[in-house]
């Protein structure tokens, strides 16, 4: 459960309880084949709706065939391209649920992956046939803005803004198909202490445009 000493206003709650469930397993099927699944459960029992009331995904379901320096995956999986705790921008390649902005949770995808050469000097490819969209928290959650400027003056007049907002979500909009078709690579390399890396992706971004 998180809790908050202070207190936003009637939408939000400062006691938010979760459940979870969090299963996963690796199974050995011969010395180069490996089999690995990851099942992720939770409920906020505070939200007022989807899918922050009850949401699960698939982070991994997948087949490793690995060689001496290559790597092929085939299955569910997520794909870590950072090198960093929390956010980085090289971390790109699959949609997050961004329930609580600390603690953003990639969904699982569909993912074709090619991994080659040691750690000194490698090569990172990925194919994602389809994505799930991005996933924003409940309408009453605390992250969404509550703080605002009132009463703000403009060029056209006085800005007149309520003093506890309430959010509702409009119907998602795909432009150009950003959730099929998603491809990417990353070329890194380690040499000692400094790590460098060259990144592309071209598919939809981790987190939704919000208009």
């Amino acid at each position: 459960a998180d809790a908050y000493p202070e207190h936003l206003g009637p939408e939000t709650e400062d006691l938010v309880p979760y459940l979870t469930l969090d299963l996963s397993s690796k199974y050995r099927i011969t010395r180069k084949l490996r089999f690995q699944w990851h099942v992720l459960a939770l409920t906020n029992m505070v939200a007022d709706g989807p899918p922050e009331k009850f949401y699960g995904d698939l982070p991994e379901a997948f087949f490793e065939y690995k060689k001496s320096t290559f790597k092929f995956r085939l299955g569910y999986n997520t794909v870590n391209w950072a090198t960093v705790d929390i956010m980085s921008p090289s971390d790109v390649v699959n949609t997050s649920a961004v329930f609580h902005p600390l603690r953003s949770m990639k969904q699982g995808a569909p993912t074709v992956e090619v991994l080659y050469g040691p750690e000194a000097f490698n090569i990172d490819l990925v194919y994602i046939p389809w994505q799930r969209r991005p996933q924003l928290p409940s309408r009453n959650s605390r992250w969404l803005p509550r703080t605002v400027l009132r009463n703000t003056n403009t060029e056209i007049g006085r800005i007149r803004l309520p003093a506890n907002p309430q959010y509702n979500y409009l119907s998602p909009e795909d432009l150009d198909h950003p959730l099929t078709d998603n491809y990417g690579g990353k070329l890194a390399t380690h040499l000692g202490s400094v790590d460098l890396k060259i990144t592309h992706f071209e598919g939809a971004a981790p987190s939704p445009k919000i208009r």
